[in-house]
């Protein structure tokens, strides 16, 4: 994996018909040093589905979580806690 230099949050509940418009949009940027964290928070409208069914073509850069309805706060939270143990520096 590349060392990014910034992190796309994106976190959703119950937006099955909006998520795959959202990751071809980060798919289809030119620049690419980036990762993103997708948060599912709960859905029951297949929403981490079609996220998995995205990112199974964009691995190296996707980190995917799929959590019990905790709320936007903790979803956003997780996302960076997740993250973050890609993007530590090991010098």
């Amino acid at each position: 994996m590349r060392d990014p230099w910034f992190l796309i949050i994106v976190t959703g509940w119950n937006c099955q018909q909006y998520v795959e418009q959202c990751l071809r949009s980060i798919a289809n940027q030119t620049y690419k040093n980036f990762i993103v964290s997708i948060v599912d928070d709960g859905s029951s409208d297949g929403t981490f589905k079609k996220i998995k069914a995205f990112s199974g073509e964009l691995d190296d850069w996707i980190i995917r979580l799929n959590l019990v309805n905790e709320g936007t706060v903790y979803a956003r939270h997780k996302a960076v806690e997740e993250a973050n143990l890609i993007c530590q520096n090991n010098d």
